[in-house]
């Protein structure tokens, strides 16, 4: 009967890098029967302004020293098959055929093969340029050996933990995640060159919809689209997206923009950026149908405030013409509308944790058909953490509330309605469309989109001010997940150990040699170092491969102005399934309490492929 071994590592003795200087490494003890060989990369990591050029940050490898571990030439085995398994690997050229003997060197070469092919320093300027992410590459190993024939077939497989510096948010809330390593070499150019996010919806107000997006650097689409990662890194941008839905009924929902953005993850100016974007909508309104198409310009900077806290400051102006109609009228207007926003956001330290994030929104607005001046104020904030009651078994807290507040005269189209959001705000990225403008009114989830405005005379005009609280819980099933990281701790602590310890040293030594005094390298090392740790733990040790989750949820929320003020009670059950490139919810949302102008209830469903590289 062939034996299985399960090779993670050889025993790693030294740091090597030819730039930087050699750090000892003691070797962690292990069982007789299993031997490590690590590849731990951690990449460019971002540093403030001692690190200016964070591409020329080297890759650290904890390699092996030959013949520290494994069969010698005499009785190593011969190999009788081998894969890579990983995203998108392609033909990865690995220096191993059949027949080649399974030795120290051998191994040596095999690993260093997959390092370049899947952590070459045009892949890590690359991640750190276009998504602002690092990351910890390990590499799997499992021998299938058959004493007899004294023959191993191999099984290679890259692991990445992936940490974002720029969606801080994302290292922390469950979201799609994949812990095998990706070939960027190997993507489809158009895949590369896109990154589409797919998604499905239903909302009982704007019915069932198809839902994409793109986004792309034009700077470096000859590169991405020829096949090819663009060759260096680059602080200049010129991002294009769109993003839209289309309802089986009529509705749709369309945005695109184009925007120059300077950006330098890691500094305390992490991005200034300014640009233009369309808006073209067609949504249900109270019974009513709003058409609207805008156009404008906007400016913005991302501030790194602490190593977990960023700021965004956001200015805009838009033409925006609507259209407001219903079976008995159609109103026109014209609207000039002056926005600015303000988001802050933080992983919050322990024992708190979790991810913080808090928005204000105000515009002026100048439109025509007698409405004239008028001003909106809206905040909202936000709180997500997943909390550990097993190995990989978190319990999932969600906390919402909000609050606006109208003034002067203005078109029916711009009063505040409730109902569902189209959007996430703890999920969506700062340039999406759902955080860049003002939000439509309180978040009740037993309505449709814009249906909750009460039956008092006048309500459908909507309110002139608004209060929502939201929460989402979730509970773990252990049977229904995954760990995204396999569950040995030697695999975890080695993860671990790249960054807590490995990492430090190569940093300090780079930092030096970038010119800091011995004591400056240390504090600017450590303060980077302890920007990603919590991440990096959070992800090893809790995030899932895949998971399927009940989820509850309750709503409270109301109306002022307009016809009375409404009050809401709502809650609700579902279902919260993420898996390494989709996140599906289900849920149903009864309403307890308040107007409800027909159905008490609301059956809503978010489908988002997300991560397809």
């Amino acid at each position: 009967m062939p034996t299985v071994r399960r090779v993670d590592a050889l025993p790693p003795r030294t740091v090597r890098n030819p730039a930087l200087t050699v750090f000892p490494i003691q070797p962690i003890p292990m069982n007789p029967v299993r031997s490590v060989f690590g590849i731990l990369v951690v990449s460019a990591v971002s540093v403030a302004s001692a690190l200016q050029m964070a591409a020329q940050v080297r890759a650290i490898d904890l390699d092996v020293t030959p013949g520290a571990s494994g069969a010698s030439a005499a009785g190593a085995y011969q190999v009788s098959g081998f894969e890579v398994r990983s995203r998108w690997s392609g033909a990865v050229p690995v220096p191993l055929k059949k027949g080649d003997l399974w030795t120290p060197g051998k191994q040596s070469e095999v690993f260093d093969a997959i390092r370049e092919a899947f952590d070459s320093e045009q892949s890590q300027s690359y991640l750190l340029d276009n998504a602002g992410e690092v990351g910890v590459l390990y590499v799997d190993v499992i021998e299938e050996k058959d004493e007899v024939a004294h023959t191993v077939n191999l099984v290679f497989r890259p692991l990445r933990v992936h940490v974002s510096l720029a969606k801080i948010g994302d290292n922390v809330l469950p979201i799609p995640r994949s812990a095998a390593a990706t070939r960027y070499e190997g993507v489809p150019p158009a895949l590369l060159a896109l990154q589409p996010v797919l998604g499905v919806t239903y909302d009982r107000a704007f019915g069932t919809a198809i839902a994409g997006g793109i986004h792309n650097d034009l700077l470096t689409l000859p590169d991405t689209l020829g096949g090819r990662l663009p060759v260096r890194a680059r602080p200049d941008h010129l991002d294009a997206t769109f993003n839209g839905s289309k309802s089986f009924e009529s509705y749709y929902r369309a945005n695109a923009g184009i925007t120059y953005a300077y950006r330098r993850v890691g500094m305390t100016l992490q991005e200034m950026s300014f640009g233009g974007l369309y808006d073209g909508t067609k949504e249900p309104l109270a019974g009513r149908k709003h058409v609207e198409n805008s156009g404008g310009a906007q400016a913005g900077a991302t501030f790194r405030i602490a190593a977990h806290t960023r700021m965004t400051f956001g200015s805009g102006y838009d033409h925006a013409s609507e259209t407001l109609e219903d079976d008995s009228n159609r109103v026109r207007t014209t609207t000039e509308v002056q926005r600015n926003r303000l988001i802050a956001e933080s992983l919050l330290p322990r024992p708190i944790g979790g991810f913080l994030r808090a928005a204000v929104w105000e515009d002026n607005g100048w439109s025509d058909q007698a409405a004239g001046f008028h001003q909106r104020l809206v905040g909202r904030i936000g709180y997500a953490r997943e909390m550990a009651i097993a190995p990989n078994q978190t319990i999932g807290l969600e906390l919402i509330a909000g609050g606006g507040r109208l003034w002067g005269d203005a078109p029916d189209s711009r009063r505040f309605f409730g109902g569902n959001s189209p959007g996430q705000f703890l999920y969506d990225n700062v340039a999406d469309d759902s955080l860049l403008k003002l939000p439509a009114g309180p978040m009740i989830r037993s309505f449709g989109q814009g249906e909750a405005v009460g039956n008092a005379p006048g309500a459908a005009r909507g309110g002139d001010g608004f209060w929502h609280v939201n929460a989402n819980l979730t509970f773990p099933i252990p049977v229904w997940s995954f760990p995204l990281i396999p569950s040995e701790e030697e695999v975890r602590n080695r993860l671990k150990n790249g960054i807590n310890v490995s990492g430090r040293n190569i940093l300090i030594s780079t930092l030096k040699n970038q010119g800091m005094s011995r004591e400056d390298a240390i504090a600017e090392a450590d303060r980077t170092l302890d920007e990603i740790r919590p991440a990096t733990e959070f992800i090893i040790d809790e995030a899932n491969l895949y998971s399927v989750k009940p989820l509850l949820m309750f709503d409270a929320g109301g109306l002022s102005g307009g016809g009375g003020s409404p009050t809401w009670l709502a809650a609700g059950g579902g279902l919260q399934l993420t898996v390494v490139t989709a996140k599906f919810e289900l849920g149903y949302m009864h309403t307890l309490s308040g107007p409800t102008n027909g159905d008490r209830g609301n059956f809503f469903v978010r489908l988002v492929f997300r991560n397809l590289f």
